[in-house]
This record gives C-alpha cells, sequence and structure tokens, in this order.
C-alpha cells in the first residue's frame, strides 16, 4: 500500500512539473509599461470616429520576440482590436491615443493604420520598441468602454513569457472625457 502511495505522489508531482513547464512566466525581455493595477487611466473620446491607443513594447533581451497572441479585458467591451507597428519608434509615430478619421489629423493615421501586422505575424527584434495598437468598441455606445488588462504573449530564447499591460484604457461617449473619473 505504502509504494502505491509514493507512486501515486509521484505522479502528482510530475505533472504539476509538466503543467508548471506549460504556462508562460512574466518578467521576460519583452517589456510594456510596467504600472500596478489602477495607477494609470488614459482616456480619449470617441466622437464620430475610432479611438487608437498606442502602447510601446521593447525586447530587451537578446533574441527575438516572436508574439503568440494579445488579448485584452475589461468592462462594457464589445471587442479589442489589436495590432503590432513594428515600425513606430524608427517612424516616429508612437501614439498614445488618435482618432480616425480626424477634424485636425497628425498626417500620418492611413500610414500608421496600414502598416499593423497581426499579434501573431510580428516578431520584435532585440533592441526595438514596437508599439501595440487597439480600439475599444462598447458594448452599450452610450457608456464608456474600459479596457484594464492586455496579456501579450510571446516566446524568446525557446521560453514562452507574458507581458501584461495593466495601464486602463478609456473610450468615452461624445467629445470629451471631462466626465470621466480621471
Amino acid at each position: 500500500m505504502r509504494r502505491r502511495t509514493m507512486t501515486a505522489g509521484m505522479a502528482a508531482l510530475l505533472i504539476a512539473g509538466a503543467l508548471a513547464g506549460c504556462s508562460p512566466s512574466e518578467g521576460g525581455p519583452l517589456e510594456g509599461p510596467r504600472v500596478s493595477a489602477g495607477s494609470v487611466l488614459v482616456c480619449g473620446p470617441r466622437g464620430d470616429g475610432t479611438v487608437y491607443f498606442g502602447e510601446p513594447l521593447t525586447n530587451t533581451g537578446d533574441a527575438p520576440a516572436e508574439l503568440r497572441s494579445a488579448t485584452a479585458s475589461g468592462e462594457n467591451v464589445a471587442s479589442v482590436e489589436i495590432g503590432v507597428d513594428l515600425e513606430a519608434e524608427v517612424s516616429g509615430q508612437m501614439i498614445g491615443t488618435m482618432r480616425w478619421p480626424a477634424d485636425e489629423p497628425y498626417g500620418y493615421e492611413e500610414e500608421l493604420l496600414a502598416r499593423l501586422v497581426a499579434p501573431e505575424e510580428a516578431v520584435i527584434e532585440p533592441g526595438v520598441t514596437a508599439q501595440l495598437v487597439f480600439s475599444i468598441t462598447a458594448e452599450d455606445a452610450a457608456r464608456s468602454a474600459t479596457v484594464d488588462d492586455i496579456e501579450v504573449l510571446y516566446s524568446s530564447d525557446g521560453d514562452e513569457k507574458l507581458e501584461r499591460v495593466l495601464v486602463e484604457y478609456r473610450t468615452a461617449p461624445g467629445s470629451s472625457c471631462a466626465d470621466e473619473d480621471l
């Protein structure tokens, strides 16, 4: 009886070890803004356009970071469209927020949006800062929509990693964020 217990215990340890090996670890070479949840809020009024948010991701490692996926969650969110701009830093077109179409455009919106690649197609080379660019569609357009957790799954140097962006991004109905609790 004792032998069976040890065998079952060893099997449990092996399974737990295998499962832990499959889970991505946080804190890898791909770095976004590492802020605590709820400490930073960025708001963009929707007006008549789509609000896009940009968040830099820098590969501080020695190997390429191959993105696997990027997902977002939040409140009153119907969908989040996420793309990666691999040329944002060298083009000088890093954004915080931008609305498109816009009454007063920056002049490069269409170029930036055309450059976006799907997260699973993005490879960020060592030393490069790329940019996540995303838009939020609200379930109820009369209310604000907030994304408060973006998870970027990637592999680098044979390891699966996870970078979490905990900045809160909010789209507000109308032309102002003045009524938002910023």
